[in-house]
């Protein structure tokens, strides 16, 4: 199984890394795979200074590539807001030609820092879902915290709700996997059991929770000043960032309205962008989308991997394209986007 696995993501990579470069010359006839657009995600812009193990590095990139993603966007598409998006799948507006738009999940602290004064410099709209939770810094980045435990190596024993866990996480090889098996879990489990789930791991190595805090959020006082930016639409990504399908439909309602609504008193204007949590088929469905629906919102989008086909899509269940570290390359954003690099991996399913 290790050696199947293997070469498939070998094939996989291959067509990633051959896919921009094929794209270039073919992107004219494209048009068929990648629709009229895309919805890119991001999550995190910063330098890469940490040599520790980190499997959430995949969820950012460096300043300098993504300058060079901006540069290339701006020079071969039109980079519009969620707001001019929605207005052309609602058929107010024209659809323009190769577009994209920007966004960014979450709510940290180097989007201001970083990403922004980039967005300034080439005069690019984008679109940061936020959570209320974190702007009041509350909220458990659960997520950062595997790092830190998962990258302490050696065996991770402990008990869970009347289950034993047995995880080795030497090497990275086996953190990545202990990682992923570890995310699973958290998945599954409420949100009011992740403080109890947390600390429970930490003393499953012999380290200080008090280690946390190390990835900074934006709070209320920095959503007030982006949102006066006019590239900036601040939207709403739940109070706690939970897994939706893993409520009641009640707490769901309560997850998306409260955000909002927290939002635009803080803002004192209305909030109509929503981005489910994590995003995928697993974490959000037809009972979220029509929940979202009823909040008042104007869209809703997934992290799901498909391009805009208007006719096609529901404004509550837009797709969008994760930009992981790995993709960094023009290159490799080229074939995200070309639709080519979508279509050569699902041969691999």
């Amino acid at each position: 199984m290790p050696l199947k696995r293997n070469t498939i993501n070998l094939g996989k990579d291959l067509f990633r890394s051959c896919s921009g470069l094929l794209s270039r010359p073919l992107w004219h006839l494209l048009s068929h795979f990648r629709g009229s657009g895309t919805v890119l995600c991001y999550h995190r812009v910063f330098p890469h200074e940490d040599d520790r193990f980190l499997s959430t590095a995949d969820f950012s990139i460096e300043p300098c590539f993504f300058e060079q993603h901006l540069a290339y966007l701006c020079s071969r598409h039109n980079v519009i807001s969620m707001d001019t998006l929605v207005a052309a799948l609602k058929g107010e507006e024209t659809f323009p030609p190769d577009a994209i738009a920007l966004t960014f999940d979450d709510g940290y602290s180097d989007f201001k820092d970083y990403a922004l004064p980039l967005l300034e410099k080439y005069s690019v709209p984008a679109t940061v879902y936020v959570c209320s939770d974190f702007l009041s810094g509350r909220g458990r980045l659960w997520w950062h915290d595997l790092d830190d435990i998962v990258g302490v190596g050696g065996p991770i024993i402990f008990s869970w709700e009347g289950q034993e866990y047995n995880f080795n996480s030497t090497g990275d090889a086996n953190r990545s996997l202990v990682y992923q098996q570890l995310r699973s879990l958290f998945i599954q489990t409420d949100t009011s059991l992740y403080e109890n789930l947390i600390q429970t791991l930490f003393n499953s190595v012999g380290i200080s929770s008090e280690l946390r805090g190390s990835v900074k959020m934006m709070n209320w006082k920095d959503i007030k000043k982006l949102d006066e930016n006019s590239l900036v639409t601040i939207g709403a990504h739940t109070q706690t960032h939970s897994v939706l399908s893993s409520l009641n439909e009640k707490r769901v309602g309560e997850e998306i309205l409260n955000s909002r609504l927290l939002l635009e008193k803080a803002l004192n204007r209305s909030v109509i962008h929503f981005a489910y949590p994590f995003g995928t088929e697993v974490e959000a469905g037809k009972r979220e989308y029509t929940i979202a629906r009823n909040c008042g919102l104007s869209s809703a989008v997934t992290l799901i991997k498909k391009h805009i086909f208007p006719k096609q899509i529901d404004l509550y269940a837009i797709p969008r394209f994760h930009v992981p570290r790995r993709a960094s390359s023009v290159n490799r954003l080229r074939g995200m986007i070309s639709g080519l690099e979508l279509k050569s991996l699902q041969q691999f399913q």
